[in-house]
């Protein structure tokens, strides 16, 4: 019986490493399709003053998706934050945080 409870745990921890790397990456395409490329690199340094609102334009609609964009973001960190701490094994979730980490950075590049 104990050989059957620890591949459910296996089982277990596999699901949360592939959600957590899933939240990952669904958090990369969130900066990617909702910040770099609503605000470019390129904008950013023709005019150094430029900010979000003047580049999508001063409407409730821009905001609001701005707004929600952060929201969003913030969820998907919440969630991943509770399955670290519920994670049993922290090694494969320290890889996988450095790796969103790192994919994140880069997609981050190009916005102003």
């Amino acid at each position: 019986m104990e050989p059957l409870t620890q591949q459910f745990h296996r089982l277990i921890e596999r699901f949360r490493s592939v959600f957590l790397a899933g939240l990952g990456l669904l958090g990369i395409l969130v900066y990617a399709g909702g910040i770099t490329a609503r605000y470019p690199l390129l904008d950013g340094l023709t005019n150094p003053n430029t900010i979000w609102s003047s580049i999508v334009g001063r409407s409730v609609g821009a905001f609001s998706i701005h707004a929600l964009m952060y929201l969003f973001l913030t969820l998907i960190y919440v969630l991943a934050l509770w399955l670290i701490q519920h994670s049993g094994n922290s090694h494969h979730a320290t890889i996988i945080i450095v790796g969103v980490w790192l994919l994140a950075s880069m997609v981050l590049l190009g916005t102003a």
